[in-house]
């Protein structure tokens, strides 16, 4: 069998101690993983029977499947996209996952999911809020999007869109230990901001050099105005 990233051990579950039988014994076990965080989707269980051996330590000693896991949450590998400072960006197509819901989920940018920052986006956006674009009422897959105000946030090869689902209504999704899954990675493609430059007034000025961004090509233009836009 093929194992499943995200999960501590390979897939494999660690060993059961008395503890976490059943009151019925061996008829009910308890099975757990130390780290489960991988994609959404369906996967198969698959039965391992320790013997001496056998050990059950690799895919291939599992040759039993004994049903089914769904799990709910983004597929964020399947979801990289790249938007442009100073553009507007109200749709970013489908976001891939399992039984994703616009009423429960919630996404935010941020620079790294659980322990880094909620970026701010636009002015419309400071606390990285990314909002659904929901066509119909079982639209699937849902779309979303970084609202109608340009993008000003600093550009950067590799922001995370992290996910959180609201078990309770209106409880929890608040703060950026909430949103421990990334459903998506975006670029910010541009020139960074805070770049200072000078000339001297009657001399020749024929090139602004080292003007520092993400992904800028050939074609760029810069213009010296009193106020951009």
């Amino acid at each position: 069998g093929t194992t499943v990233e995200g999960i501590s051990g390979g897939g494999m579950s660690s060993m059961p101690t008395q503890e976490d039988m059943g009151p019925k014994n061996s008829t009910q076990v308890r099975f757990f993983w130390e780290f489960f965080s991988p994609e959404g989707g369906s996967y198969k269980f698959c039965w391992c029977h320790n013997l001496h051996d056998q050990p059950c330590r690799t895919a291939s000693h599992y040759p039993v499947e004994v049903g089914v896991l769904t799990v709910i949450g983004p597929m964020n590998s399947s979801n990289k996209v790249s938007v442009v400072r100073g553009q507007t960006v109200t749709s970013l197509g489908p976001l891939v996952g399992e039984q994703l819901d616009h009423t429960k989920d919630f996404l935010r940018v941020m620079s790294i999911c659980f322990i880094g920052e909620f970026v701010a986006l636009s002015s419309e956006s400071q606390d990285g809020q990314v909002t659904w674009q929901q066509e119909g009422e079982d639209a699937d897959p849902l779309s979303y999007g970084f609202g109608t105000d340009p993008i000003s946030a600093e550009p950067l090869d590799n922001y995370d869109v992290c996910w959180c689902r609201q078990r309770v209504p209106g409880e929890g999704c608040n703060t950026s230990w909430d949103f421990i899954t990334a459903a998506a990675r975006v670029i910010i493609e541009g020139p960074r901001g805070g770049q200072e430059k000078s000339c001297d007034v009657g001399q020749d000025c024929p090139s602004i050099a080292d003007i520092s961004g993400v992904n800028l090509a050939l074609g760029d233009r810069l213009a010296a105005q009193i106020a951009c836009g």
